[in-house]
């Protein structure tokens, strides 16, 4: 067998023009063989058009017939050549001397003939089809939809749009109300007529049932005394799943049994703590639903590894539909075969005669619906020359049909991959992103090949992406799958969005793209609760509500009581949302005079609708910060010639911090303890003698401090007037002692009461009168 190469043009493109009908020919080689692509004035070719036929010869001879080529005037034929290692194009141009459609409009305007700028594609988003083409021409074209070739409107079943830009649009909601069916489009202008590839997606009507078949019998893993039985199925409605041990149903009231089954894909695991209990032992598996029933069973213990299939359907052995098929993608090797088989067949993989267990990495197993079982096996360089086998079997016995390909570089047997590039490979996008959308966000797929792996750069809206960008996530596996979510949709409601991914190493780079149009998105996409998550925090000194929004916003309006807030709330509520994260934050940190409790409502707004939260901080169960203030300053409470005692008084929330300072620096040995409020200051080092001492008192609201002269007993300086006793025989009896209301942080006020009128008063600090400016 010839090793790989690209496609390429062994005789070039040639037309001839017989009487009406023209043929274009060609002869081609390449390996893989090349998909052939013909166009007319680049617009693919529909293959189900009347006016062309297409032909292939296993001599690599290509053909290209039209009828009355006349009608199509003076235009471009392409054959278009391509494998997965590259490809190669051809073009003529047919000049009729004289196109048989006018040159002009009737008002003399040139015209062009209609154009698939974007080709027909489908986006299937569950039960719903979206198919969609960008057409150019003028006059503007008029693009018809077509089910199974007839033509249609606009009905309950499906819906057609129309954008400024050329965009045609067929909706279809529920894919299932018309079940496999062809979906086309063409386009016309007085120019002429393109037509769009049929696309035919096979999807099984609602009321079509499908009976239970097994997509993978019951497959035995053991592992000393546990065991684990898995099985796959398949059917429409989805059937149900039970689990029986030697025709005993096996329910959830004995630990040594557990099921776990999956309705969404079908797949049911049974585990078995210990598979020594029942012996011997058959298990048996049972797909359920109202078109029917289908069962797998395996015996453990004397006819360990036998499996039956249940009696009541017909078997056929397994065989092989066709022969084993290889493929190479970069450092990868895929091997995949048809099989057949009633029950359907298990498969196993032999690698230089040793199984292959599925580990869903280096080495994985899939089976589709149309019986193809296909086995991937990652960087596939370390078994160039190994043997691989695939084994099937079903309840027929041991495995009768097997296929061997031989992977060796020195050996041409057929077949073989003699010629296999080890080497590096340009990267390739093998599946490019496709859109999906949902309610919730959007999920672009693709799958990326090369050696070695390529980095893959992203591009959203012309701006590379930084990797802690939180409106994204991306998933890329060692396989080169590649998933990239859109974490939150309606950040994205009413723009268009363009998503460039290029996968680039050593030998070069390859790129993918996508443009998504969310203009038309509107709220009824809106989840059923625009919040996220909403908490009260505890916080000392204050308290703090927050929450997070699951779309954006255009607008947030606060009210506290149902009033607005305004700037002068600010002194006792921080109320803010942060349109970047969609986190909002409300917090109160002080209580507003004569307010109990104070209910915050937060008013988020997106086109139309209208999202509200409300929350109550209720202020008799928060203790809020409070400043620290001396509430009696410091002063000497008893004074020796060894030691200074001094006492002062505070409030505040939290207990604030103290601090002994002497000239601005923290007096480290001066002792202090402090009780129900109450600070108590011994100094006995006399170098403090005179000299002012500050108590500094700070918490989280804020600081305060107080200060004081050191005196001790025997410790004044000489030259010190001696200070002279007051006459205090005239003054006033005072009705009650000296109050103490301290004002602000700075100033404290001191007050007396009088039996008569006010009389003359002297204030005096340690002794000492003070004069009044």
């Amino acid at each position: 067998m010839a090793g790989f190469e690209k496609p390429s043009f062994v005789e070039s493109l040639a037309a001839k023009i017989d009487g009406a009908n023209a043929t274009f020919t060609a002869k081609v080689a390449g390996n893989p063989p090349p998909e052939v692509t013909w166009k007319l004035n680049d617009t693919v070719i529909a293959s189900d058009d009347p006016r062309f036929t297409t032909s292939q010869s296993e001599d690599g001879t290509v053909v290209l017939t039209v009828e009355k080529v006349a009608e199509l005037g003076n235009a471009g034929y392409t054959c278009e050549l391509k494998n997965r290692l590259g490809s190669a194009m051809k073009k003529v141009n047919i000049n009729l001397g004289g196109p048989a459609v006018p040159k002009k409009t009737a008002d003399g305007q040139d015209i062009i003939l209609p154009k698939f700028e974007v080709p027909m594609k489908p986006v299937i988003e569950k039960i719903k089809g979206t198919f969609s083409c960008k057409v150019s021409g003028f006059p503007k074209p008029v693009v018809k939809w077509f089910i199974n070739d007839e033509e249609i409107s606009t009905c309950d079943l499906y819906s057609i749009s129309e954008g400024e830009d050329g965009t045609h649009t067929l909706l279809v909601p529920d894919l299932s109300e018309l079940g496999t069916v062809g979906y086309r489009c063409e386009a016309s202008n007085e120019g002429g007529t393109v037509k769009s590839q049929k696309f035919e997606l096979k999807v099984p009507k609602k009321s079509e049932n499908q009976k239970p078949r097994f997509l993978q019998q019951i497959r035995p893993q053991m592992d000393g005394k546990t065991a684990k039985f898995t099985a796959k199925v398949t059917g429409l409605p989805m059937p149900s799943i039970d689990w029986s041990l030697n025709d005993e149903p096996i329910t959830g009231e004995d630990p040594n049994w557990r099921v776990e089954t999956s309705l969404e894909t079908g797949e049911t695991s049974l585990y078995v703590q210990d598979i020594s209990v029942v012996t011997p032992a058959k298990y048996t598996c049972k797909a359920s639903n109202k078109s029917g029933s289908c069962s797998s069973t395996v015996s453990i213990g004397g006819q360990e590894g036998k499996k039956e299939e249940s009696k009541e359907r017909d078997e056929r052995a397994a065989r092989f539909l066709d022969q084993l098929k290889h493929e190479v993608q970069g450092s990868d090797l895929l091997l995949f075969a048809k099989i057949s088989g009633d029950p359907a067949p298990v498969a196993d993989w032999f690698i230089n005669g040793e199984r292959q267990e599925d580990n869903g990495t280096s080495i994985k197993t899939t089976y589709s619906q149309d019986m193809r079982v296909t086995i991937w096996v990652q960087d596939f360089k370390q078994y160039k020359n190994a043997e691989y086998k695939l084994l099937i079997y079903n309840s027929k016995g041991s495995a009768k049909n097997r296929l061997e390909l031989t992977i060796n570089p020195n050996d041409p047997p057929a077949p073989t991959t003699k010629d296999i590039d080890f080497g590096p490979m340009r990267p390739k996008f093998v599946e490019p992103l496709v859109p999906l959308i949902t309610d919730k966000d959007i999920k672009i797929d693709g799958r990326v090949s090369g050696d070695p792996m390529p980095d893959l750069v992203w591009v959203v809206n012309d701006v590379p992406l930084s990797p802690t960008d939180r409106r994204f996530n991306i998933e890329y596996s060692p396989d080169g799958a590649i998933v990239f979510h859109f974490v939150n949709l309606f950040k994205l409601i009413g723009t268009k969005v363009s998503v460039v991914c290029t996968a680039v190493n050593n030998k070069g780079e390859s790129t993918s793209r996508v443009l998504l149009d969310l203009t038309n998105f509107r709220s009824d996409l809106f989840p059923s609760s625009a919040f996220a998550h909403s908490e009260e925090k505890p916080v000392p000194g204050k308290a703090v509500y927050e929450f997070a929004t699951v779309v954006p916003t255009q607008t947030v309006t606060w009210f506290v009581n149902e009033k607005p807030y305004t700037e002068e709330m600010k002194k006792y509520f921080n109320l803010t949302f942060d349109f970047d994260t969609l986190e909002g934050v409300a917090e109160v940190f002080r209580q507003p005079p004569g307010m109990e409790y104070a209910d915050i409502k937060c008013i988020i707004n997106l086109f139309d609708c209208e999202e509200i939260l409300t929350h109550r901080f209720d202020f008799t169960k928060i203790q809020f910060f409070e400043i620290p203030v001396f509430v009696r300053p410091l002063t000497i409470l008893e004074s020796t010639d060894k030691s200074c005692k001094m006492t002062a008084e505070y409030k505040g929330f939290p207990d604030p911090s103290v601090e002994i300072v002497v000239d601005d620096k923290p007096a480290s040995d001066v002792k202090f303890t402090v009780e129900n409020c109450v600070i108590i200051v011994i100094i006995t080092n006399v170098k403090y003698s005179n000299k002012i001492i500050i108590c500094r008192i700070t918490n989280d609201a804020g600081r305060d401090e107080s200060s004081q002269t050191v005196r001790f007993a025997a410790g004044k300086p000489k030259d010190e007037p001696v200070e002279e006793p007051m006459d205090t025989s005239e003054l006033t009896p005072c009705l009650k002692p000296m109050k103490v209301k301290p004002v602000d942080k700075t100033t404290v006020e001191f007050v007396v009461e009088y039996q008569d009128k006010p009389v003359k008063t002297t204030w005096m600090i340690d002794g000492k009168p003070v004069k009044f400016n």
